[in-house]
């Protein structure tokens, strides 16, 4: 798996350099799992939705009660697409509810600690690993229904016996 790119977003400076050094430290105390990288920061929701489809990152961290725009909306505001994968780092429980109805993967509530964050990015890569095993089906069952609709169309004597000899490349 290539590197899980972070993007963390919350207006609180002092808790958006909390995150990315927890972060920082994570990758740095475990030697054997180099996966995560924070690619940027943002301090509102609008410039959450703006380093969203600038960065593409995997992986958000996201707070809730924001100027501009919330964290809900953030997520709202995304374009299609790119769908990252949310995880709400908040200190007020009240928003779990709707941030799980914006498909939020998880809910972590602030102070935070290094081993429930931890056990959040563990299951967003998790959940990217997936992504990435369906999307290999899905090309793997198109090509599938692409040689068999080509075999089925051929004309040449190879194809009438059953044998494809040359294939349509695109």
């Amino acid at each position: 798996m290539s590197r899980l790119k972070v993007l963390v977003v919350d207006d609180e400076p002092d808790l958006l350099m909390t995150l990315q050094y927890r972060l920082e430290m994570l990758q740095a105390m475990v030697a054997r799992d180099p996966d995560l990288v924070v690619v940027g920061g943002a301090a509102d929701g609008r410039e959450a939705a703006t380093q969203i489809e600038r960065l593409r990152p995997d992986v958000v961290l996201l707070d809730i009660e924001m100027p501009e725009a919330d964290g809900l909306e953030a997520v709202r505001m995304r374009r299609a697409g790119h769908e990252p994968i949310f995880i709400f780092v908040t200190a007020y429980d009240r928003y779990a509810t709707e941030a799980f109805e914006v498909e939020a993967l998880d809910y972590v509530l602030k102070p935070v600690s290094e081993k429930r964050l931890g056990a959040a990015l563990e299951r967003a890569k998790r959940r990217v690993r997936e992504r990435s095993l369906s999307e290999v089906a899905r090309k793997v069952a198109s090509l599938t229904a692409e040689v068999g609709s080509a075999a089925k169309g051929a004309s040449s004597p190879a194809a009438k016996d059953g044998r494809l000899t040359r294939l349509p490349i695109s």
